[in-house]
């Protein structure tokens, strides 16, 4: 009697477990079966991975209109690639954007890459999947501390615009304020201007001096950060209205020559102002609609009427 109790028992729990087997299998095969995988995409990927530039050039536009069907091939085929090709597929994911699950896979993976191209990417394009933020904010948040200034502040970017539970503590952004970098400072404290923390908005503050003196910095990119998240402080910005006058009449580059004029309006200074609804006028005619879309609708929000001028090296 014993021995056919234990054998029953032995047969429910045997029986349990190729039930829970069996669910698992199924689960997995309705999850794959919403990503079919397109018979084209395994020749289209072939030739994204080759080394003539005119196929990959080809692939890629066969990739995008193959869309979520190419995403299965993309996914197994990420870790095989060459860096370069690693950062290519996961600019195709981050294009393609569906399913969530393959782009949450490469984007996890991606964010782990030795190739820190491929980490920007993932660091700069994970902003646009807020639905993935659970899943992607341990990525990001190892990201924000990268040994790369680029990576980290396009970490620190996508993640001011994730939920509350998955965004950068006060301490956290208080230390990156003070980072060397001043690509991580000016994302640091531009995501510290938008939140609540009384302590953030007093640190910085704190850090706006730093961000003023780099202005003039040699590299574009760092000159456009700066800029930018000078213009985010608004009126208490107005002690960088002199150099940020200089940057829209002698930066050699258009696109933060705008970002100057737009930083100068944000300080509400009529003597500001005076200098940068001229230049926003000229930048408005641009053939150049990233330049032309921002400026117009800078003058919307302020009117539209002011007299033209052309800022000095336009």
């Amino acid at each position: 009697m014993v021995f056919s109790t234990l054998t029953l028992r032995h047969r429910v729990l045997v029986f349990s477990a190729i039930i829970a087997v069996g669910l698992l299998a199924v689960s997995a095969c309705s999850e794959l079966s919403i990503v079919p995988r397109h018979p084209a995409a395994q020749g289209a990927v072939d030739r994204l991975l080759n080394e003539d530039p005119l196929l990959q050039s080809e692939a890629q536009v066969e990739i995008r209109a193959l869309g979520p069907g190419a995403m299965p091939e993309l996914r197994d085929r990420f870790d095989a690639a060459s860096p370069e090709q690693r950062k290519k597929i996961v600019e195709l994911v981050a294009a393609i954007g569906k399913p969530d699950e393959v782009v949450r896979d490469v984007f996890i993976a991606a964010g782990k890459d030795t190739s820190p191209e491929v980490r920007k990417v993932v660091a700069f394009r994970a902003a646009y999947y807020p639905q993935l933020q659970r899943d992607l904010f341990p990525t990001l948040h190892a990201l924000a501390w990268d040994s790369t200034p680029e990576v980290q502040a396009a970490a620190i970017t996508s993640l001011s615009e994730f939920s509350a539970q998955n965004s950068l503590t006060s301490e956290e952004l208080q230390e990156l304020m003070r980072s060397p970098s001043p690509l991580v400072s000016a994302a640091a404290a531009s995501t510290a201007l938008s939140r609540p923390e009384q302590i953030l908005k007093q640190r910085a503050q704190e850090a706006l001096p730093q961000l003023v003196g780099e202005i003039m910095n040699p590299s574009p990119l760092v000159r456009a950060a700066v800029i930018i998240a000078i213009g985010k402080y608004g009126p208490d910005a107005g002690p960088a209205a002199p150099p940020l006058a200089g940057a829209l009449a002698h930066d050699p580059v258009p696109e933060i020559r705008l970002q100057a004029a737009i930083a100068l309006i944000k300080t509400k200074m009529k003597s500001a102002k005076a200098v940068a609804l001229p230049a926003l006028q000229e930048f408005s005619k641009s053939s150049n609609p990233a330049i032309s879309g921002p400026a117009k609708r800078v003058l919307q929000s302020e009117g539209g009427d002011a007299p033209q001028r052309i800022p000095p090296n336009k």
